[in-house]
């Protein structure tokens, strides 16, 4: 009936458009605001009056459906222009929504009019579903039809009543989704109610219905932030300090040992605000090393059988500062220690500050000594060097590390060194001298551990001005096994022989050791008769000489394998077929180890440079195939080659692709988009690497034909 007005009228408008123009009073549609939902359900319609010059008004009429395509009917009519609203009462508004639009009717006193449709505007009808992960999933329609064109910046504001009389806004959503997850975090379980509202440019305010249920918290509580991983030196017992998480229904907290990458529960804290942990069973371990530690946090809302509470991730373990034994050089009036440093803080450490006291004798209580700063280095500084005029005392440390931003500290294990006079050690020894590169090697040396340090000195010798050249000097400080490194050689030119000399703190020399003089190894690759010849000098300097040569062999990126293994007598020298590996990259890299004979000092290995032989790709390349007959596939022949590289185009004669493989094991079988091509010569371009990635490019021609069997 509305479209039939509508029409009829728009009719005896364009027939009689001068008599409409001088006579009609048909008035505008009001202009629909909004709609909203009360709390009991309750529907509140509100419009703006349209202009009334003539004062022919009579009456609004309220139209009504529960779809928006269709179904309207008259819900009332309201007969005063001045009443810009209504309030529809017991409607079942949270079950469903409803839709309406509104005519102006009004008269000249002879002819009734309506006027057109204002907007069809919606009530906005919310659900409230609980999820099992711990959300609140709400779901709302747009209270406008789909080609509403909203102005900038339009948002959905999310209301939640808990508890019960108090309504915040906990969401923000902009104009367009219709749908969000609020996570529940502020009680274990609880009914809640939700409301959503749009204000519009207008000024009217756009309210849903109230939906409501049981919700129930899965989240976790905020992870805690470790202050400092310390060690309380009268206990000697690892301390755990943290800042208490904010959430609200937080419980207590469980503390995690950190071992390698792996998280160990030590022990549980209960209550909020108790933020720090003395773990009693760390005595053995915080005089061996760092010690790590992370904190998670739980709530007290338990869940599941048996009950368990919400708890949060851990944070990055913290690990405490660390001073290893200290070394002391006799006769000097000094130590030069290091420390680990202390990890976690996001900011990182600012400075470290050093703490000294003297200890008569090693029975002295810690509670008896008198620990005093020294000094402060900064937070990238491991290591401090200490003088001092007391001797056959025991000089003891620790070290505060403070935060960059935050200012929290740090304090690490407590230790302390003796400064005695030396003692020799029964026995020193040159397990072995290997080259580690092309330009460096490693002599490894054998001491006996002792309380004492002492200097070693690893010397060279110079071949040309016959004497020794000085490499490198170590200190030692109870450790038995010392590698020494050299460098800026030419390992794969010349051997190189090395001894050690060993002094106290004095300057005392006390010993020197056997020489040892590394292996060098050369090779040639024959590509005619694809075998690798490779020679070496022998190792000299073990007291006992030498038990076994092994070769060893590397294909490629591949595995080590041993090739041969030759007797100190057998000649040195080895002639490797490699015919048998036509199909790897081409690619061999050797190296020599020496086997010691046995000696009351063990067995040691030395190693020689590495060289690498290289045989060029072997390439074959067919001139024809026919399809269909026994060659029926055109694909190259290689060997010694890295067939990752493989590339192989064919061209038409008028020079398009119409064949292109980066896999060797996939041949061309004259064919085009599954076609036979036509029968004829082919150019072919091939590229491909050896082992040492030199490329080879070939471009031929091939000739296709094509089997009539």
């Amino acid at each position: 009936m509305k479209k039939l007005k509508k029409y009829l009228f728009g009719a005896l408008a364009l027939a009689f458009l001068p008599v409409v123009q001088a006579f009609s009073q048909q008035l505008s549609p009001p202009d629909f605001g909004c709609v909203q939902v009360a709390d009991n359900g309750d529907v509140s319609l509100n419009w703006g009056a349209p202009p009334d010059p003539g004062n022919n008004f009579t009456q609004y009429e309220v139209y009504t459906s529960t779809s928006a395509g269709g179904g309207y009917s008259l819900l009332t009519t309201v007969g005063s222009i001045g009443i810009t609203n209504y309030l529809q009462s017991t409607v079942a508004s949270f079950t469903d929504n409803f839709f309406y639009y509104i005519h102006t009717a009004s008269t000249d006193g002879t002819t009734n009019y309506v006027s057109a449709s204002s907007d069809t505007l919606s009530t906005i009808f919310l659900t409230a579903t609980p999820l099992a992960s711990g959300y609140a999933y709400l779901n709302w329609n747009s209270p406008f039809l789909n080609n509403y064109q909203p102005p900038p910046g339009l948002e959905y504001e999310i209301y939640r009543e808990f508890p019960v009389g108090v309504w915040n806004v906990v969401q923000v959503m902009p104009f367009g989704v219709t749908n969000s997850n609020f996570e529940i975090v502020d009680a274990c379980i609880g009914f809640m109610n939700f409301r959503v509202q749009l204000s519009t440019p207008n000024g009217c305010v756009f309210t849903s219905n109230i939906a409501g249920d049981v919700f129930e918290n899965y989240a976790p509580p905020v992870i805690p932030i470790v202050n400092n991983i310390s060690i309380d030196h009268t206990l000697n017992r690892a301390v755990v300090e943290w800042e208490p998480s904010p959430s609200p229904d937080t419980e207590g907290y469980i503390i995690y040992l950190c071992d390698e990458g792996n998280t160990y529960i030590r022990d549980t804290v209960f209550g909020a605000n108790n933020t720090s942990f003395i773990d009693v069973f760390s005595g053995s371990i915080v005089n061996t090393g760092p010690v790590s530690y992370t904190v998670a946090a739980f709530d007290n809302c338990y869940h599941g059988i048996p009950p368990s509470p919400n708890t949060s991730a851990l944070g990055p373990c913290h690990t405490s500062v660390y001073i290893p034994a200290i070394g002391y050089s006799y006769c000097t009036d000094f130590v030069l220690f290091h420390w680990t440093p202390y990890d976690g803080w996001e900011d990182g450490v600012e400075s470290y500050v050093i703490y000294h006291a003297v200890a008569p004798s090693l029975t002295t209580p810690y509670a008896d000594l008198v620990f005093s700063p020294i000094d402060t280095v900064s937070g990238n500084e491991l290591n401090y060097l200490h003088t001092f005029t007391e001797y056959n005392v025991h000089h003891c440390y620790y070290i505060v590390a403070t935060g960059a931003n935050t200012g929290y500290q740090a304090t690490s294990n407590y230790t302390r060194v003796l400064t005695p006079y030396p003692e020799d050690p029964a026995y020193l020894y040159l397990g072995s001298a290997s080259v580690l590169s092309s330009d460096s090697s490693m002599t490894e040396i054998e001491i006996e551990p002792t309380l004492d340090v002492f200097r070693m000195t690893l010397e060279r010798y110079d071949e040309l001005g016959f004497n020794w050249d000085e490499v490198i000097v170590l200190e030692t400080a109870g450790q038995s096994v010392f590698d020494l490194p050299d460098s800026q050689l030419t390992t794969d030119v010349f051997s190189y022989t090395y001894r050690v000399i060993t002094t106290n703190i004095c300057g005392d020399i006390i010993d020197t050791t056997n020489i040892g003089k590394t292996i060098l190894l050369e090779g040639q690759a024959s590509q005619e008769r694809l075998v690798n010849l490779i020679v070496w000098t022998q190792y000299e300097g073990w007291e006992a000489g030498v038990s076994t040569y092994i070769v060893h062999r590397k294909i490629g990126n591949g595995p080590d394998e041993v090739v041969a293994e030759l007797n100190a007598g057998a000649e040195l020298f080895i002639e490797d077929d490699v015919s048998a590996l036509i199909y790897s990259e081409g690619t061999f890299c050797y190296w020599i180890e020496a086997i010691e004979l046995p000696t009351v000092y063990g067995v040691h290995s030395s190693f020689s440079n590495e060289i690498c032989l290289a045989l060029q790709p072997v390439i074959w390349i067919p001139n024809s195939f026919v399809v269909g007959g026994y060659n029926n596939t055109f694909v190259p022949v290689i060997s010694f080659a890295d067939f990752k590289s493989y590339r192989m185009i064919i061209y038409s004669r008028w020079g398009d692709i119409i064949y292109e493989s980066n896999d060797i094991n996939t041949p061309w079988d004259g064919k085009m988009n599954g076609k036979v091509v036509q029968e004829g010569a082919y150019t072919y371009f091939l590229t491909i690497k050896d082992g040492e990635g030199r490329a080879y490019d070939y471009t031929g021609y091939v000739t296709v034909l094509v089997s009539n069997d």
